[in-house]
């Protein structure tokens, strides 16, 4: 029945407005189509968001935007409760170079923040990432094999919001990410790619401190994972590429939680998760160009407690180019079912029951290129959280004008 569900999504998912998990920072312009699609080793432009098909880019390129707005709900708490204005900015850039068909290397960098200003209590609530990425691989032709390596790093201070049994925890934390990819790649023809990776994960948080040096448990983990990623050509503008993927993460400070009791003892939490779905792009000439993602994930936890359950979700955008003008959306949802949660707001009780939680987000944007490769325009973006624990969740909209390039 999960597999059906994750097939009939992925029918409605190819033409669906959707930016993906943008996070707070306002993303760069996206109006110019520089991919070529002619084949496996020409050129490819990264989607920005969670939904890439080739993140390793060759050529050059630099972007940037700056943007300020409105925020009516900067903590994430309740609904519309602590607003306020905010100005952000995003750069990135890359290069890569192709040696002689047979080896292809380049680098690759983020940085963006948002801060907050007019509230005594605005900087609480600032945002910032750096990231850094490179890359070394071999291509493969038709007929042919191909493989590489890929390490990315990133350092950033974002928020967390968290359900643990009848507590919702709201943290400003910063992390640290250091992941690594290796690949197999087999093009037995044109029109199909066979690709194998094998990855990990180390992640490092700062850490939780209360009143009286009393500290949190850390969520520092380390996780390594195997995946399968074929992809399905037809005719150049469409592409599908169903996947699955397997993952360990093991937590150095975090226990397991026994949910009968609620005891536990010197055992460190472990996470075991399988993903299933699949991926879609869809190009038509340099008017559109649609992103879509659709996955079933299963997570299970060491002591078979409260972190045990199934995500069903969907994430897509889309750029719509007409001359100088681009319009461009995205939506971002998911559903997530636990096995078993705390189901009443008491923190001393026991009792446990199957507990939803929910997130759904859109975002609309328009941009006009009004000089050289400058362009300007407006964004709104919705979002919202709840669970049966937690009915009240949060609400944001969030409303920014921005001008910036890409190059």
């Amino acid at each position: 029945m999960r597999t059906l569900l994750v097939l009939v999504m992925l029918l409605f998912a190819v033409p669906a407005f959707a930016q993906g998990e943008s996070g707070g920072n306002t993303p760069p312009a996206e109006s110019k189509d520089k991919s070529s699609t002619k084949g496996y080793n020409e050129k490819e432009k990264k989607e920005d968001g969670p939904l890439d098909f080739s993140p390793n880019r060759i050529g050059w390129g630099l972007s940037a935007r700056l943007g300020i707005g409105y925020d009516t709900n900067i903590f994430k708490v309740d609904r519309d409760e602590e607003s306020g204005w905010f100005g952000d900015g995003r750069a990135a850039a890359y290069f890569g170079v192709n040696i002689a068909n047979a080896l292809q290397l380049g680098v690759e960098g983020k940085a963006g923040g948002r801060f907050y200003f007019g509230r005594e209590d605005a900087h609480d609530a600032n945002l910032f990432s750096l990231w850094g990425a490179a890359f070394l691989e071999h291509r493969a032709q038709p007929g042919g094999f191909g493989g590489g390596l890929r390490v990315e790093g990133e350092y950033e201070q974002r928020q967390f919001y968290e359900i643990y049994g009848p507590i919702t925890r709201q943290d400003d934390l910063r992390r640290a990410n250091f992941f690594a990819r290796t690949w197999f790649d087999w093009l037995p023809v044109k029109w199909l790619l066979l690709d194998w990776g094998l990855y990990g994960r180390l992640t490092d948080f700062t850490e939780d401190e209360l009143k009286g040096n009393i500290k949190l448990p850390s969520n520092d983990s380390w996780m390594f994972g195997v995946d399968f990623r074929p992809e399905l050509r037809f005719w150049e503008f469409l592409t599908i590429g169903p996947y699955i993927l397997f993952e360990y993460e093991w937590f150095r400070d975090q226990f397991d939680i026994h949910p009968d009791n609620l005891i536990f003892d010197d055992d460190k939490l472990q996470l075991l998760r399988y993903e299933f779905g699949a991926r879609a792009r869809l190009r038509f000439f340099t008017v559109n160009q649609t992103t879509a993602k659709v996955y079933a994930r299963r997570q299970d936890d060491s002591a078979q407690g409260f972190n045990r359950y199934w995500t069903y979700g969907l994430q897509a955008q889309t750029n719509f180019n007409f001359y100088i003008v681009r319009i461009g959306g995205g939506i971002d949802l998911w559903t997530r079912e636990y096995d078993a949660r705390r189901s009443d707001s008491g923190v001393f009780t026991t009792n446990s029951d199957t507990v939803f939680e929910r997130y759904f987000s859109f975002n609309v944007e328009v941009g006009v290129n009004f000089f050289w490769t400058i362009e300007a325009g407006a964004r709104y973006r919705f979002e919202r959280r709840t669970s049966l624990l937690d009915n009240e969740g949060y609400v944001v909209h969030e409303i920014t004008a921005f001008i910036g390039f890409d190059w």
